[in-house]
């Protein structure tokens, strides 16, 4: 019997080494993929948020109509601030989104001072540039 334990021991130790070198949880083994998914579910959504408001402002200036940029110029810095403050998705590392997102977050933050104080030519220009920041952003995100 002694012999018979003594010949299984080496194969339990082994069992047991074997069964505790895998230190992560399942649920943190799949986290990474996971995580992964939530960065870009996080990106997504900022982005969209940022486009409804390029959306409401810069398509009424395009015809003329200042006032919802007028009213909503604020809510571009406050966008593209949170969006530039997340990580990258790891798909668009590299793309030159590093440069860009701070740029958008900058003339955001400037077509502040141009719709308080400028001609309606500065700041239909103005929107039009940012737009410009913004649709570069969105062309390095889709290739």
């Amino acid at each position: 019997m002694k012999r018979t334990i003594a010949l299984f021991m080496p194969f339990l130790a082994l069992l047991f080494l074997a069964s505790c070198g895998n230190t992560q949880a399942p649920a943190e083994q799949s986290e990474s993929p996971q995580a992964g998914d939530q960065v870009t579910k996080d990106w997504d959504a900022a982005k969209e948020a940022y486009h409804d408001v390029m959306s409401g402002t810069f398509h009424p200036a395009e015809e003329g109509n200042l006032e919802p940029l007028k009213t909503r110029y604020a809510e571009l810095s406050s966008a593209a601030k949170k969006w530039a403050e997340l990580p990258l998705p790891e798909n668009l590392a590299g793309k030159g989104l590093e440069e860009l997102l701070p740029k958008l977050v900058t003339e955001s933050e400037a077509i502040g001072t141009v719709v308080t104080t400028g001609s309606e030519e500065e700041i239909t220009a103005s929107i039009t540039a940012l737009h410009e920041v913004f649709h570069e952003i969105v062309g390095l995100c889709e290739h």
